[in-house]
């Protein structure tokens, strides 16, 4: 049995070049025998409000395929996507029908047509998303979220069994963050989401208008290494997300981890971790940051359950290699 394992591109200050080494680790931890395809496609540098370059993306989707076919696949064999909206996904289908063999795949899902703030919804991509993602999830033997925010979305929104969408959350670097643990806070708040109106740009331009003796950084308006970014996270009282819509949360996950307050929106995949006494409705949302940044709340939050290796074990575990 091989586990091919279909990793996302490695991009510079993204979760994506963590989850590169995390999940290498964690396989020969539990001797997997696995192969990364990773093709050689050099990485386009984001503005800043999307994700991905999408055509370097599809270039990278594409060629892991290509190179997925060079293999003689076998009964046994296991399929990891590390993201199911996966346009050509669809392919795998076609070959294990066509060829009788009955490998298993599996996928991890971040967004999709089904999320009216996500890129693919805003292109107009939906006439199609909404025919080819029930395909995209049939076709797997099991998908995983990481929040169950995420996963009721899905069931809303698609036609899909919900026993075989599993939370299981996303991998986090906790090791390393945790190191920063301490450090002197000397700068007020920060906001390290994209510059966008979904992750609330607005109610962060708006706090800096109505409060121009408070510091607020925005960071991603200047370019920051991942160790410049934790720094600045690590230093900050308070990490804002006013978001419009979040299936997990990577900055918030980030600074509970250095021990930065961070003060979310009311619901969305916040409700999976956050405590309610730090969430806020976006029309209270300043309100609130202001309070806690003048009372200074401490409120403590296990994230433990998202440490790389408990999630990625947690999904070996559901694909039945461990």
């Amino acid at each position: 049995m091989t586990l091919y394992y279909l990793p996302l591109e490695p991009l510079e200050n993204r979760y994506t070049k963590d989850w590169f080494w995390q999940f290498d680790v964690v396989f020969r931890k539990h001797n997997i025998d696995f192969v990364k395809l990773a093709p050689d496609i050099p990485n386009a540098k984001t503005d800043g409000k999307n994700f991905l370059d999408w055509n370097r993306t599809f270039q990278y989707k594409f060629e892991q395929l290509r190179e997925l076919f060079r293999y003689d696949l076998k009964d046994d064999d296991i399929i990891l996507v590390a993201d199911g909206e996966f346009p050509g996904l669809e392919s795998l289908e076609y070959y294990r029908k066509m060829s009788g063999k009955k490998f298993r795949i599996y996928s991890i899902w971040h967004a999709g047509t089904y999320d009216q703030w996500d890129l693919t919804y805003t292109c107009n991509l939906t006439r199609i998303g909404a025919q080819l993602e029930p395909v995209l999830f049939d076709i797997c033997d099991k998908v995983f979220v990481a929040t169950t925010f995420h996963k009721d979305l899905i069931i809303s929104k698609r036609m899909v069994n919900p026993d075989r969408i599993v939370v299981t959350g996303l991998p986090v670097d906790l090791d390393n963050i945790k190191k920063l643990r301490g450090t002197k806070k000397d700068n007020d708040i920060v906001f390290g989401g994209r510059l966008s109106f979904e992750k609330g740009l607005d109610i962060v331009k708006e706090l800096k208008e109505r409060n121009p003796s408070t510091s607020v950084v925005i960071a991603q308006e200047n370019p920051r290494t991942r160790e410049e970014w934790l720094n600045l996270l690590a230093r900050s009282r308070i990490l804002i997300s006013p978001s419009r819509q979040e299936t997990f949360g990577y900055c918030t996950m980030e600074a509970i981890g250095v021990g930065t307050i961070p003060i979310t929106t009311k619901g969305l995949a916040f409700s999976d971790y956050i405590p309610n006494v730090l969430q806020y409705k976006l029309e209270d949302f300043i309100a609130g940051v202001m309070y806690h940044l003048e009372t200074d709340t401490q409120v403590p939050i296990d994230i433990e359950r998202y440490h790389y290796r408990e999630v990625i074990t947690k999904m070996l575990e559901e694909m039945e290699l461990i």
